[in-house]
């Protein structure tokens, strides 16, 4: 008798889920009552790249300490760094490799431990370290460190490669452009693996991630230096076994291209090599110039063939145009989210790094996650801007180890491209977020859907920004089905949706129902 019961109970289960969970089943109309309206497909059985994190630039701490209250100074890095503070959320931060760290006398005890640069009496070392102490006292981050310009010793300026005449005037004008001497490619060597071995034997602090060199392909008005790829692949090759040989076991990063295309080129000569792509670790980019590079698909081709992660390790508002000063509004803010989407979903992005933590207003281009405190008229203020919420709608769900969910769309001609919407899988496969733009002026009402064998479980909660919402939770208004949700986004506004969902088998030949069971990743 119980087993008769076992089975009919297993026969109505069946039947009442059957055209939810065989593929060429109709679905019940209820669930897509407006058919006309984009619906987006997720499919958590298809995923990409694992996420690392993201992150910002703390290579001074001159501006972050022109916030003049304590406390708001103390709020500034909550914002950004503090683990369990509405805000951020970051864990990577990107530092400078100074360029003026003179070298010490034989008779110094760091000299016996091995060093050869006294990077505590160098001022620009000393500024970043005291920038990324309240980090330090928050989290544990992950710490990278990239170069502007080897020492100006050791650099040359050849004729297609001249100094900048428009180097700041603050400046050495050999700081600006210019390439390294080859003939000094092992000094330089021996100088960046220096800097990382102070950072572990006297700061106690890894230098988890090393790059070679910041936009290799540009000769700014700030330190800057030129490489080709080849030279690139040349300095890696020496590099890499001299950091190994120090027992430092940072990451390798190249190219840190200016835009995705640019990237791409300068980091063909030692991907495309069996030997030099061994001691590469991560391929990484900036996202700037053309918003719609298709460097991108590069960048997903070479990930998809090497696996070797990509990150996106600079970005702001600095090429708009017209350049604008620094804008804290939701106009910044979803130019940033279409980036990150852009970035992570098409590039295959792990990480995602803004250009400062915080920076001045007189440079333009939005080039803080926060808005800086020398602003015109409110001096010494912190400005908290829609785009760090905005990033935060990202930053502050998505953590370490969530895969990047395959997104098909959509119905009434709205292209994928044009929802920017992007969806994340916990690594346990029970939770999801969704992150979702409206960069028009009206509500648009989206359908999310998940595949056949996947339904909704639990609660959905909704974190929304936009011009009267910063990080606003559950102010969205939805409706769910069995394994869909169709929401109404606010215009102009990133949204958040953060929920479980629980995935349905069916036993070989026994007819029976299986449900995975969700729990809540908070």
């Amino acid at each position: 008798m119980k087993r008769t019961n076992h089975l009919l109970i297993s026969a109505c289960i069946l039947f009442t889920f059957t055209l939810l969970i065989t593929d060429c089943a109709q679905a019940p109309p209820s669930i897509d009552p407006e058919p006309q309206h984009p619906e987006l497909l997720f499919h958590p059985e298809t995923t990409y790249q694992t996420m690392t994190g993201f992150g910002a630039g703390l290579n001074t701490n001159y501006y972050i300490n022109l916030i003049s209250n304590p406390s708001d100074w103390a709020r500034a890095y909550d914002l950004l760094y503090g683990p369990g503070y509405n805000g951020t959320r970051l864990n990577i931060v990107r530092l400078v490799v100074s360029t003026t760290a003179k070298e010490l006398p034989s008779t110094s005890p760091l000299y016996a431990q091995g060093l050869r640069y006294d990077w505590g009496a160098d001022d620009v070392t000393l500024s970043m370290w005291s920038a990324i102490q309240p980090v330090l006292n928050r989290i544990k981050p992950i710490i990278y460190a990239v170069p502007f310009s080897p020492p100006v010793s050791w650099k040359i300026a050849t004729a297609q490669n001249p100094y900048n005449p428009n180097c700041n005037i603050n400046l050495d004008a050999r700081l600006c452009g210019g390439e390294l001497d080859p003939d000094h490619y092992e000094d330089y060597a021996g100088y960046l693996t220096d800097f990382v071995d102070y950072y572990h034997k006297i700061l106690h602090v890894d230098i988890d991630v090393l790059s070679i060199q910041n936009e290799p392909g540009i000769s700014a008005s700030w330190p800057s230096c030129i490489w080709t790829g080849e030279q690139l692949r040349a300095f890696l090759i020496i590099l890499t076994p001299m950091l190994r040989a120090r027992g430092l076991n940072a990451k390798m990063m190249l190219s840190e291209g200016t835009s995705w295309s640019g990237a791409a080129a300068h980091l063909a000569p030692t991907v495309l090599n069996d030997d030099s792509r061994k001691l590469l670790d991560i391929m990484a980019t900036h996202s700037y110039l053309n918003p719609q590079d298709p460097g991108r698909a590069l960048f997903a081709a070479a990930w998809e063939q090497y696996k070797l992660p990509v990150w996106m390790s600079e970005m702001s508002l600095m090429n708009m145009q017209p350049p604008e000063n620094d804008d804290p509004t939701m106009k910044a803010a979803l130019s940033i989210a279409e980036y990150m989407h852009r970035d992570i979903y098409a590039g295959r992005a792990s990480v995602w790094i803004y250009c400062f933590a915080i920076f001045t207003y007189t440079f333009q281009g939005s080039m803080g996650v926060l808005s800086p405190a020398d602003q015109p008229g409110r001096e010494g203020q912190l400005i908290v801007p829609k785009r760090l919420w905005a990033m935060a709608n990202y930053s502050q769900f998505v953590k370490p180890g969530w895969k990047v969910m395959k997104v098909d769309g959509s119905l009434g001609g709205i292209s994928l491209n044009e929802t920017n919407t992007t969806g994340f899988i916990n690594p346990t496969g029970d939770g999801y977020v969704i992150v979702a733009i409206n960069n028009t002026d009206g509500s648009r009402k989206v359908t999310y859907r998940f595949g056949n064998r996947w339904f909704i479980g639990g609660r959905i909660t909704s974190y929304c920004t936009s011009e009267q919402h910063d990080l606003t939770p559950n102010v969205v208004s939805l409706t769910r089905t069995l394994n869909s949700f169709t929401a109404v986004l606010p215009p102009k506004s990133v949204t958040t949706f953060k929920g479980g969902i629980i995935k349905v088998q069916i036993l070989p030949y026994s007819g029976n129902v299986i449900m995975h069971p969700q729990t809540e990743d908070d």
